[in-house]
């Protein structure tokens, strides 16, 4: 029986032992904020097995962690082993799927701090939100020598049509409605009543729908962002 060889690499990389040495002050300047999310740090026992050591609570098996979670532990295990640091690559399909809509401005800032450190990432995400983060740790003075590129693939009749730029709000036919702002984040100190005060209702976005067929799974989004900060 067929094995994706993807799968054999990650569980090789992942069971890699992590760096030692001074690299470990830059390899906890990015795992940090991905363990205080988390609750806790990423263990791997001598059986192979990891676990999530919850401060004061204990270690808690991998397979019991919640999805969104797990990636978040994956990403922190990769950095302290060392494969996402230096030279490297990374391919992430959908970071939003199963993750709580608090966490999105997290992932966005990690991918930028990844790139400051030599890591190529490519992403594939239907969440605009996710969109809108990326966009705006682009425009801050401490990633301004990272220049991301943003790519909308559109099915017509004569095939798939693809526009890039480095600028969301190029991406004209697909984006249209982004300049309506869904979403607005206007600086770290906002409280959760401001930020949950831009989503708009369900019966807003029902309206703009007609805008746009990528309006429906939007509603969705909207919905389950209002809840994580409610």
């Amino acid at each position: 029986m067929e094995f994706e060889e993807t799968y054999r690499d990650t569980c090789r990389l992942l069971g890699a032992l992590p760096l030692k040495g001074s690299i470990e002050t830059t390899i906890k300047g990015l795992t940090g904020p991905l363990e205080e999310a988390m609750g806790g740090v990423v263990l791997l026992d001598n059986n192979g097995r990891f676990y999530l050591d919850i401060k004061g609570k204990g270690k808690m098996e991998m397979p019991l962690v919640a999805e969104g979670l797990r990636k978040l532990a994956m990403l922190s295990r990769l950095i302290s082993t060392g494969s996402l640091l230096g030279e490297g690559y990374l391919f992430w399909d959908k970071p939003e799927a199963d993750l709580n809509p608090r966490l999105i401005r997290l992932v966005a800032e990690v991918i930028y701090h990844l790139c400051q450190h030599g890591i190529q990432v490519f992403l594939a995400t239907h969440s605009l939100f996710l969109l809108r983060e990326l966009e705006r740790f682009s425009k801050e003075e401490k990633f301004s020598n990272i220049q991301p590129r943003f790519f909308a693939l559109m099915l017509k009749e004569g095939g798939v049509e693809v526009e890039q730029c480095t600028d969301i709000e190029k991406l004209e036919e697909h984006f249209t409605y982004m300049s309506d702002g869904f979403i607005a984040y206007e600086s770290e100190e906002d409280d959760l009543d401001t930020v949950s005060s831009t989503v708009p209702s369900y019966d807003e976005l029902t309206v703009r729908r007609q805008r746009s067929k990528v309006l429906d799974e939007l509603v969705k989004q909207a919905q389950d962002l209002k809840m994580g900060y409610e």
